[in-house]
């Protein structure tokens, strides 16, 4: 009489067990599919935050490699980082001013061809817009007096726009120059935005010494076999500014290496007997810059360059060599026949390299050069946020 009633539960019982294990199943189906969507998420989170990290070590690679070498190569020379809203980038008058010159003939498109530095080009094509828009004017030997109409000649390169108070400062230093009865040039340049200063650039001084750096680098750079066969007297050169080696590889050599060399930088060398010239301030610095393109071009290059390192006399390493790496070459001269003391190259200024050319007709006075140096450099450290 009960049988039934306990087979129907029996059957009641195993049904249940039977849902709740088919329940089971597909809540673990559920929870498995999840959790591999879950770790998916996370292996793609894993690879871009890898992707990142290896874009940040490229990143920093490039910078590595470009602060190691010591050059900056950056094609986005003279180009503004930013430009405030409702303003115009200074630069792109420069760029109309320059395609403007271009067209009537007065800059050479193509004269740089031969230098492998885009920044080192931009320079020069600066310069250039330099002397079509201010052509060469000498200050009369006769000024003794720094004036506010003198002023002007201290002018703006790459659109860098001068704080008044440096202003005030390089001419109150310019006046302690032209006060006495001496004269003055200058030209200070960023190898990586084309941004300086110049004055007076284009009077000629006797150079003395200070053109053995375009010798020494254009006999490297054409002959590299002089690097290693000669190495004791180019060093002898670069450092103690030796005569008697000069003299020597001047007439195993002589100068047409050298003349064609500065060619190339739009400097025409007119070298007397001895193989001195007089020069400008503008005429250093383009040779410097292709002293610089050729220090970067490669390991010789390199080399070359820091034969520069370490001269017995230089007002700018005296002033800035515990600071940074100079590579310079001064010459100096008192006399009856040429009076000037002169100091040009470039400054490793950390990732701000620049180009620092002074002269004066102060009679064989390295020392008194060196308040400009530091004044120079202090503007330089400015453009870059650091404080004056």
């Amino acid at each position: 009489m009960y049988r039934k009633p306990i087979r129907t539960g029996i059957m009641t019982i195993l049904l249940s067990i039977m849902l709740m294990i088919v329940l089971s199943a597909c809540d673990d189906r559920t929870a498995g599919s999840a959790g591999q969507n879950t770790d998916g998420n996370r292996e793609s989170a894993a690879s871009a935050a890898q992707n990142t990290k290896g874009s940040s070590e490229s990143a920093d690679s490039d910078v590595k490699n470009t602060s190691e070498a010591g050059c900056t190569t950056d094609t986005g020379v003279l180009h503004a980082e930013s430009v405030e809203p409702g303003t115009r980038d200074p630069r792109s008058q420069l760029q109309e001013q320059t395609e403007d010159a271009e067209e009537k003939g007065d800059i050479q498109t193509g004269q740089y061809d031969m230098i492998r530095n885009p920044n080192v080009t931009a320079c020069l094509q600066e310069l250039d817009r330099q002397n079509v828009l201010y052509p060469q004017k000498d200050l009369k030997e006769s000024e003794t007096q720094y004036t506010e109409e003198q002023a002007y000649e201290i002018r703006e390169l790459g659109g860098y726009k001068l704080p008044e108070n440096s202003r005030q400062d390089l001419k109150n230093m310019l006046n302690s120059v032209y006060a006495p009865g001496y004269t003055m040039g200058f030209v200070m340049m960023d190898l990586g935005t084309g941004q300086g200063i110049c004055f007076n650039k284009d009077n000629k001084y006797y150079s003395a010494s200070s053109t053995k750096s375009s010798f020494v680098v254009s006999l490297a750079k054409e002959r590299p076999d002089v690097v290693d066969s000669r190495r004791q007297y180019l060093v002898q050169i670069t450092t103690n500014s030796d005569n008697d080696s000069y003299f020597m590889l001047e007439y195993d050599y002589g100068q047409e290496i050298h003349r064609d060399y500065a060619k190339t930088a739009g400097v025409d060398l007119e070298l007397e007997e001895g193989g001195f010239a007089e020069v400008s301030a503008e005429d250093l610095t383009r040779l410097w810059l292709l002293n610089y393109d050729y220090f970067c071009s490669n390991e010789r290059g390199d080399l070359v360059g820091s034969w520069f390192e370490t001269p017995t006399y230089s007002a700018i390493c005296a002033s800035l060599g515990e600071d940074y790496v100079t590579r310079t070459k001064p010459g100096w001269i008192g006399g009856m026949l040429h009076n000037s003391s002169i100091d040009a190259g470039i400054v490793y200024a950390e990732e701000h390299p620049y180009v620092m050319t002074v002269m004066s007709d102060f009679p064989s006075n390295l020392e008194d050069l060196q308040e400009t140096v530091l004044l120079l450099d202090r503007i330089h450290g400015s453009m870059f946020g650091e404080s004056e």
